[in-house]
């Protein structure tokens, strides 16, 4: 039980970081990860929210996911997004209403960075990850390829079509492309060794 709620409070914690950072980056204004660049790009042209974009894209990748490998799916593929939209939601609220003392793209490229952390944190609950890295961690099983290139490869598409839509990209988006698949994936390893150790102390 206890391991269940540790795991659970890893899952929650990860997708307010997630949050936090897609609403620091955004309110930097020097551009955000590709999929967040997507989102805010549909925000703009549907009348809808970036949080609500983030749930909506997320159906449609867990419908693509359960198609390639259902068992990266789990309660946290529906916790993650609903936790995520809406701390993004609240915190681009609480950001709009006060002035940030950083300098914007310093904002934009710590946002980026939060958003790793957000997410290599949450996909160690094992829990079941969010609809995006679902489809990702299935495909390099599938491919035998390393999560960053099919990282970069997601990115590059989302990066696009975000433009497309009118989402900003800046030096950040830039940054998110080379550097985000790296970021979570040495996260995941990290909360990972640390969550054992805490569950080993748990039980000894």
């Amino acid at each position: 039980m206890k391991n269940s709620v540790i795991n659970y409070l890893i899952l929650c914690i990860g997708s307010i970081i997630m949050g936090l950072g897609v609403a620091v980056a955004i309110h930097g204004g020097h551009g955000t990860d590709p999929l967040a660049t997507f989102w805010e790009g549909l925000s703009i042209k549907l009348p809808i929210t970036v949080g609500q974009a983030n749930f909506l894209v997320s159906i449609l990748l867990i419908i693509i996911s359960i198609f390639i490998d259902r068992k990266q799916l789990n309660i946290g593929t529906i916790i993650n997004p609903l936790v995520a939209g809406f701390s993004t939601d609240l915190f681009l609220i609480i950001f709009n209403s006060s002035n940030f003392l950083l300098p914007e793209l310093m904002q934009s490229i710590i946002g980026v960075i939060l958003l790793g952390i957000g997410v290599g944190t949450y996909t160690a609950s094992n829990l079941g990850k969010g609809a995006y890295d679902a489809v990702t961690f299935s495909l390099c099983r599938k491919l035998k390829l390393s999560f960053y290139k099919v990282r970069m490869i997601f990115d590059l598409f989302f990066l696009i079509a975000g433009y497309a839509l009118g989402g900003k990209i800046g030096i950040a988006t830039i940054f998110a492309v080379l550097c985000l698949g790296a970021i979570i994936q040495n996260t995941n390893k990290w909360i990972t060794t640390m969550i054992t150790s805490l569950k080993q102390s748990i039980i000894h």
